[in-house]
């Protein structure tokens, strides 16, 4: 799924360049910067099977991504001065047997900060993080889905785990919050 997807956004990407280069006149070049921008919007980071440690960012300690997934990582010790210690999703994210422990956010998501969009964590561990606001989490204008998911031992001054702008159709099933 997620290789065939970017293989064929990177094919239609590299069309929409080369009819970019070919334009003669301004509405080929408005259609072409038009095809370009649908193309470079596909843009899917995949993270499985790794360790992220021992980072430091302004937003996203460990990573910072607009569409993506994490499954079978460990995001373990990383620093954001900002916001999200261990992640930052500014749109949609899919986390499945994955270990967030030990971040630190200056601002708000200790562990993980999601701004819009939809947060999906299934198998996954969220301990031991801290932030001034949301220690575990933090979601923005976001819905979450917590299936089998444990969060403990997160500390957070205004909270372990913080909403801001809550939408609609957030679940939790089989989950422990405690923290």
């Amino acid at each position: 799924g997620t290789r065939r997807g970017m293989a064929i956004a990177i094919a239609l990407w590299s069309l929409a360049a080369c009819f970019h280069a070919a334009a003669r006149s301004v509405l080929a070049f408005i259609l072409a910067r038009v095809a370009l921008g649908l193309a470079e919007s596909a843009a899917y980071l995949a993270i499985s099977s790794a360790t992220l440690t021992g980072n430091h960012a302004r937003d996203g300690g460990a990573v910072r991504m607009q569409i993506g997934s994490l499954g079978q990582v460990t995001i373990r010790d990383n620093v954001a001065t900002r916001d999200g210690g261990g992640v930052v999703a500014t749109d949609s994210l899919a986390v499945s047997t994955t270990t967030i422990s030990g971040n630190t956010a200056g601002g708000r998501g200790g562990g993980l900060l999601a701004a819009g969009g939809a947060v999906n964590l299934s198998g996954s561990t969220v301990s031991g993080n801290q932030a001034a606001t949301g220690g575990a989490l933090f979601l923005d204008n976001a819905r979450v889905e917590l299936v089998f998911v444990t969060v403990a031992g997160n500390t957070g001054t205004g909270s372990a785990m913080a909403f801001s702008n809550p939408t609609s159709g957030s679940n939790l099933r089989g989950s422990l919050l405690a923290g």
